[in-house]
């Protein structure tokens, strides 16, 4: 997800447990790009988050409210950014411990 983001400029925007899969040698592999949006402009397919805002609202937010930042449940202006990816990787983390 860093890589994504630092390499091409893209957000995930919906991590949950249902989109982090653990190959063969342990390590996370996401999936489920689909609700991903681009930081700046947008490539082949790709909304930019701006696009993206202007377009939605609240009502209309991707992603897995469980799962959600806190800031982006309780901001309906609020722009995705990669601290509320990190903080969806947290709850992720969280509630994967917990079903332990």
């Amino acid at each position: 997800m860093q890589k994504a983001h630092s390499n091409i400029g893209l957000l995930h925007r919906d991590l949950s447990i249902g989109n982090i899969m653990i190959d063969r040698s342990g390590r996370g592999v996401l999936n489920d790009w689909d609700h991903a949006g681009s930081v700046e402009e947008p490539a082949r397919g790709v909304v930019s988050l701006r696009q993206h805002a202007e377009r939605s609202s609240s009502d209309n937010r991707q992603g897995t409210w469980r799962f959600m930042s806190i800031p982006l449940l309780s901001k309906p202006e609020k722009l995705h950014d990669i601290a509320d990816d990190l903080e969806s990787v947290y709850w992720v983390l969280l509630y994967g411990a917990m079903k332990l």
